[in-house]
């Protein structure tokens, strides 16, 4: 199958030689990227933390351009999934907890551990979430229904990545994909802004949408949601265990 990716770098990159390894056809589309925040990377450097959370790897990665303190690799880390996991340790962090790959069970393990007492966070020091400024309020609602003392601090912002008309010719009309891969609710809101506004909409009718998590079928139009499927677990390997099944009950 011909398969669209529109997740951003680095991980768009790993994700088509992973599509290619299991027989298909990768195409990139872009659809953001995300930019450090120098005021969030200040206020950050400057705040006292008894642990530390990322519900993406891409906080990470912009903090670890401008500079990670030595002395605050050794505080825990409370990293979403796997992946984030493995970001966090690559920036020298040596006290990773990783929850599920979602934010709502990463949330579930920071408040088991500071009903327990293994975090001891306080108003003075508290969990320090390294967010973006767009993002889905849960994790930090689950925090705050609980008293974890937490503060947020955006350090990177979501930018827009254009195409060219061309270029969308290719991916629906020319050469049409067979499927497209959502990880996120902003990933979905922007193809359809991209591919309806450009008045591709008879191609996207005989396409499939394969989501990451069930909240991001809130994102996809009432008209191809018959065309949409969610991962049974939110992450990656799931999410190609969709594609396969949907390739096998195409042939």
């Amino acid at each position: 199958m011909r398969v669209l990716i529109t997740r951003p770098e680095p991980g768009a990159a790993r994700t088509a030689d992973r599509l290619r390894s299991l027989g298909h056809e990768p195409v990139m589309l872009p659809l953001t990227r995300t930019v450090g925040r120098r005021d969030g990377l200040l206020r950050l450097d400057a705040q006292e933390a008894g642990a530390f959370a990322a519900t993406s790897g891409a906080a990470i990665r912009h903090w670890r351009e401008v500079g990670i303190a030595p002395g605050r690799l050794q505080t825990t880390f409370y990293a979403v999934g796997t992946a984030t996991g493995k970001v966090a340790m690559q920036a020298g962090f040596s006290a990773v907890r990783r929850g599920s790959a979602d934010a709502a069970a990463l949330a579930s393990t920071i408040v088991a551990d500071y009903r327990s007492g293994r975090l001891p966070v306080t108003q003075s020091k508290p969990l320090v979430y390294l967010a973006g400024s767009t993002r889905k309020n849960t994790f930090e609602a689950d925090l705050a229904a609980a008293s974890v003392p937490f503060r947020t601090i955006e350090i990177y912002e979501i930018e827009i990545i254009s195409h060219s008309t061309d270029y969308l010719q290719n991916v629906f009309v020319d050469d049409p994909v067979d499927a497209v891969l959502f990880y996120s609710t902003v990933a979905a809101s922007c193809f359809f802004d991209v591919a309806a506004g450009a008045k591709f909409d008879k191609a996207l009718n005989n396409i499939n949408y394969i989501c990451m998590g069930s909240s991001i079928l809130a994102a996809i139009p009432e008209a191809f949601i018959a065309q949409s499927a969610v991962a049974e677990q939110p992450d990656e390997p799931s999410l190609f265990q969709l594609l396969d099944r949907i390739a096998q009950d195409k042939i």
